[in-house]
């Protein structure tokens, strides 16, 4: 019989926290949630007993200075840290964390590498990792040198921003030149990488020392992007894909969770868009697939279990984010909907509703709905529609 543990996760608003609450509490363990968010739908699920509330992790020193308080206080067997700034924020102090529980954070230096998107940049042409052409600009002369080479269209990117915020297309010369002859966006954007159009591919790994123990892979095709989480998924089993995330593992010597951005361009080459400290999205969909991270992370930190899994799961498979993405897509784009509509009543697809933890589907439900009156309310201001596909952003 397993002896239950007392296990703390972070960041409920992160598809990860939720794979992790419902794998862990199924093996029978006691699961809790830290989130600065008191009505988080996440801490509905049925295997949450409950959620602690905190300051933002944009607030370093009194976010962990709460995590600290709540393990000091109530004991808990293992910490699961989920987003990327709860990444940036205990790396700086994983001393202090470690007196109170077990966890796994990879040292500053490499979580800095991942958050940085101008040190993913220097990491990746550093280690002959394929990248979109890059430019860093930190002044109106660095950026009228950019100007001039072939780059168009362009991205500018703030350096520590995930998903879809942070990004500016810039489509011509003329609007890269007007966007940087402001000082705000000059001290801001400091990353620019020539667009690559491709699907999006993504691949999430628990990993030991360099080694990766259990992963996932799939993609987004372009025409489902709509910049952030998307409505669908395919699962992937791309041998080429697998060997460049086991590559980059390799020479980070990374431990712990991790999580790759991909695109692959019109010559069939994966481009490394991002990298990500922490456990991906995807993770829900590869649960569904019968792929268990969070339970391989379990045993690493707890039980020092550093075996290999190889796993298997269907390739193409399809997976819908349903609520709130897959609903809220078609109401955006409802001009287009008669491309992706039917995909609705695809029963062969698996989609991120869980009939089996009714409270946490219902909050769903509800936060689906509150979304959608939004949009219905705010359409009347909109001309155009909301969403920007994938094709027209590179990150």
């Amino acid at each position: 019989m397993i002896q239950a543990k007392k296990i703390l996760v972070t960041d409920g608003l992160w598809q990860g926290s939720i794979t992790t609450i419902q794998s862990l509490g199924r093996q029978g363990h006691e699961i809790y949630l830290a989130d600065h968010d008191a009505n988080r739908s996440t801490g509905r699920s049925k295997y949450c007993r409950k959620l602690f509330t905190c300051p933002h992790p944009k607030d370093k020193k009194n976010y962990v200075d709460a995590i600290i308080e709540i393990l000091a206080r109530e004991k808990f067997d293992l910490l699961v840290p989920i987003g990327d700034q709860t990444m940036e924020a205990f790396a700086e102090r994983k001393d202090e964390l470690l007196k109170h529980t077990r966890v796994i954070i990879p040292d500053h230096d490499k979580i800095l590498i991942a958050d940085d998107k101008r040190l993913t940049a220097k990491f990746a042409q550093e280690n002959d990792i394929l990248i979109p052409i890059s430019y860093q600009i930190s002044s109106k002369e660095e950026a009228k040198n950019v100007a001039r080479k072939d780059i168009f269209p362009c991205i500018a990117k703030m350096p520590s921003e995930t998903a879809s915020e942070g990004l500016m297309i810039l489509e011509t010369r003329e609007d890269f030149l007007d966007f940087y002859s402001h000082d705000e966006n000059l001290q801001r954007y400091t990353l620019v990488q020539k667009f690559v159009q491709g699907d999006i591919y993504g691949s999430t790994a628990v990993c030991h020392e360099g080694q990766i123990l259990n992963y996932f892979m799939f993609y987004v095709p372009i025409r489902y992007g709509t910049g952030g989480a998307a409505s669908y998924y395919y699962s992937s089993n791309n041998p080429t894909l697998l060997e460049i995330t086991r590559d980059i593992v390799r020479k980070l010597n990374w431990t712990g969770f991790i999580d790759f951005d991909f695109l692959e361009d019109k010559e069939g080459n994966f481009v490394l868009l991002e990298i990500n400290p922490r456990l991906s999205g995807g993770s829900q969909f590869a649960h569904k697939m019968g792929v268990d991270l969070p339970l391989t992370y379990f045993n690493l930190v707890l039980n020092n279990d550093t075996r290999v899994v190889e796993p298997k799961y269907r390739d193409n498979k399809q997976y819908r984010l349903l609520l709130p993405v897959e609903v809220m897509y078609h109401l955006r784009n409802y001009r287009r909907i008669h491309r992706s509509f039917f995909q609705i009543f695809n029963l062969l697809s698996c989609t991120n509703i869980n009939w089996n933890d009714w409270p946490l589907t219902r909050s769903q439900l509800k936060e689906t709905w509150w979304n959608c009156r939004h949009i219905i309310k705010g359409r009347k201001f909109i001309k155009e529609e909301v969403a920007i596909p994938v094709h027209r952003r590179n990150g």
